[in-house]
């Protein structure tokens, strides 16, 4: 589990985003985080039930998704991903970036990511009372999958969110969607 090490002080407000929808869902079919630490750069944390996006315990951390879109209908006229922060360390800065390359949950590090291109949305994260929605429509591909990496848009960020993933037991607990 991704925790802290006992000399440093933990952020005040943790920070749950939810990705959901309203119509018709794709739940994640992986997600992982990739932290830049010293030891943590070798860590795999695919089976985590809380990943982080941003700058956390003095580390950078991204996260990446997988969506499958073999049951989404041919041509879809509208594709989303939806999040929701429940609660927020400070406002941040997230690029929301494609990943083209293959990847999977359970080896994942962070000298072992894939490379993500450039950022198809940047989000001021800034309220948890907003649904915040990227448009995929012209990037998702009907029956094949779909990979986005979630990180801080720069050095200056200080901010950062969790995401339960879907590994995540908690009764509430919701996982990532694409609609």
């Amino acid at each position: 589990m991704f925790t802290s090490p006992a000399s440093l002080t933990k952020p005040t407000f943790p920070v749950n985003v939810t990705m959901r929808s309203t119509t018709r869902e794709d739940a994640v079919t992986n997600d992982t985080m990739v932290t830049n630490g010293e030891y943590e750069q070798f860590i795999n944390y695919g089976k985590e039930p809380c990943i982080y996006v941003g700058y956390i315990y003095n580390n950078w951390s991204e996260i990446y998704l997988n969506f499958s879109t073999t049951t989404a209908p041919a041509n879809p006229t509208k594709a989303e991903i939806c999040l929701v922060f429940s609660s927020m360390s400070v406002p941040f800065e997230m690029n929301v970036s494609l990943v083209t390359q293959p990847w999977v949950e359970t080896a994942l590090t962070w000298n072992g990511k894939p490379d993500y291109g450039p950022s198809i949305a940047t989000m001021e994260i800034a309220s948890t009372d907003v649904t915040y929605k990227v448009d995929v429509t012209d990037y998702i591909a009907t029956g094949s999958s779909f990979s986005v990496c979630l990180n801080a848009s720069g050095p200056s960020e200080t901010g950062y969110g969790r995401l339960y993933s879907h590994e995540s037991t908690e009764p509430e607990a919701p996982g990532a969607r694409l609609v």
